[in-house]
């Protein structure tokens, strides 16, 4: 499947996936993934991970304000997400694409994830 494609499937718990294409739908950051999406950077992250199933869910037992790549393309956020989620999002979609291919994340992984983010906010700064 490609990135283009705007069919989006429910799944139980109000878990929405999409083969290679970030999951959309009553989630409240729907707004946020378009953004990203949308952005020189998130399009290369986007094309990046075509091929990854990635899912984006609430988990109500996640500490406040918090946001996670738990593994195997999920990732995970709690309650009080505070603006702006779009840097938070971007660093954890990073993370996926950076464990793509291996099963085990890395120091490294962390930095280059905080170089990604600030590269994407002075790229939306520029598109301000």
């Amino acid at each position: 499947m490609g990135c283009t494609r705007e069919t989006w499937e429910f799944e139980q718990e109000n878990i929405l996936e999409q083969k290679g294409v970030l999951a959309r739908g009553e989630d409240p950051l729907n707004k946020r993934i378009d953004e990203i999406r949308q952005t020189p950077l998130g399009k290369k992250l986007f094309g990046g991970l075509s091929s990854i199933s990635v899912k984006v869910e609430y988990d109500p037992s996640m500490p406040l304000r918090t946001m996670g790549y738990i593994g195997g393309g999920i990732i995970r956020y709690g309650s009080g997400l505070q603006e702006p989620v779009e840097y938070l999002l971007f660093h954890e979609l990073f993370h996926v694409y950076q464990t793509k291919e291996k099963a085990v994340a890395l120091r490294n992984n962390e930095i280059e994830a905080y170089v990604a983010q600030y590269l994407f906010h002075k790229i939306l700064i520029q598109l301000m």
